[in-house]
């Protein structure tokens, strides 16, 4: 059986080899296809008597998943979240699909520029809280797309960049999320966000839009359909402030694997009805999100090397620990 799980040919991405399978093994099951590959692997390892850790990236996977986002969300383009993985070689077969990326920082605004995986226009700087030398240095770069959710926030990048396109960060989080962000991003959306918007108008800023993140690791929801409510109403107090309030941004959330609490489709079905009363088509305004664990869950699988196994009694407490 593991001869047979050998790849037909090799190819090069992101300037690394990659091992090309036929497409008939992962049919049924991948996951049993990629375990019976990392077999293959680890028995030629251990003839070589190399014992190091090692992953077996699923490109398919990624591919799939794409696919089933473009036919389920054919109006939401996903905006690759880089902070999830970064890996060069998902980064490069992300870009070659089409995809924009969601960048928290200058180190991965410069992984995607400096690589030319895209152009500036295809980058969204979502993080609200910027220093002024990386606000200067995206700039530089022609990254435009940013949010905020302070007056802070605003007056740097006014002073900072020559010619922002703002979105405003809300908060709406499912504080059942494996990572709720509620307390961490986002202004409070009847409250400050009027007040927001209408600061920006004040300071000649050009507000294109709003963002949300309902939390890595969504639970519920119905988050998202209270979220794009919110949106649409700061939507219309931007329009009557002078803004061209022409993008959505829904942010992550989405599950990265089927078994999860929550299903994709679940998910998909809110986003739609919300998104058909509160966006119809014949708004035509761009709809973009932040996908990360998403692509990023099930793509990896870590085969280590097993070093003692040790038999503990049943009634022993349960803990974890973490070592770097």
């Amino acid at each position: 059986m593991i001869g047979t799980f050998e790849p037909i040919k090799f190819g090069i991405l992101a300037g690394k080899e990659i091992g090309i399978y036929e497409q008939s093994l992962f049919e049924n099951d991948g996951e049993i296809a990629s375990l019976a590959i990392a077999k293959n692997i680890a028995t030629k390892l251990n003839e070589k008597k190399i014992d190091d850790a090692f992953s077996i990236y699923n490109l398919d996977v990624v591919v799939q998943r794409l696919l089933q986002w473009r036919e389920m969300l054919p109006r939401i383009k996903p905006f690759y979240a880089v902070k999830c993985n970064n890996d060069p070689i998902l980064l490069k077969l992300l870009a070659d699909l089409g995809c924009g990326f969601d960048c928290a920082s200058r180190g991965e605004i410069d992984q995607i520029i400096t690589n030319g995986l895209t152009n500036a226009d295809n980058i969204i700087y979502a993080n609200p809280c910027k220093t002024r030398k990386y606000i200067q240095h995206a700039d530089k770069l022609g990254v435009r797309r940013m949010t905020f959710d302070s007056l802070e926030e605003l007056i740097k990048i006014k002073e900072n960049h020559s010619s922002p396109e703002l979105i405003l960060r809300i908060s709406v989080s499912d504080p059942t999320a494996q990572c709720p962000l509620a307390t961490k991003f986002g202004c409070d959306p009847l409250i400050e966000g009027p007040i927001l918007i209408k600061k920006a108008s004040q300071l000649n800023l050009k507000i294109i839009g709003i963002s949300f993140h309902v939390g890595s690791g969504c639970r519920d929801p119905k988050a998202f359909n209270l979220a794009i409510c919110a949106c649409k109403k700061l939507f219309d107090i931007g329009i009557m402030e002078g803004h061209s309030m022409n993008l959505l941004d829904i942010g992550g959330g989405f599950p990265g694997q089927d078994n999860e609490q929550i299903t994709f489709f679940e998910i998909v079905k809110i986003i739609q009805n919300s998104l058909n009363e509160h966006f119809p088509v014949s708004n035509n305004i761009e709809i973009i999100a932040e996908p990360g664990r998403y692509f990023a869950s099930s793509l990896v699988s870590l085969c280590t090397n097993l070093i003692s196994v040790t038999k503990v009694s049943a009634f022993r407490p349960k803990f974890l620990e973490f070592y770097l």
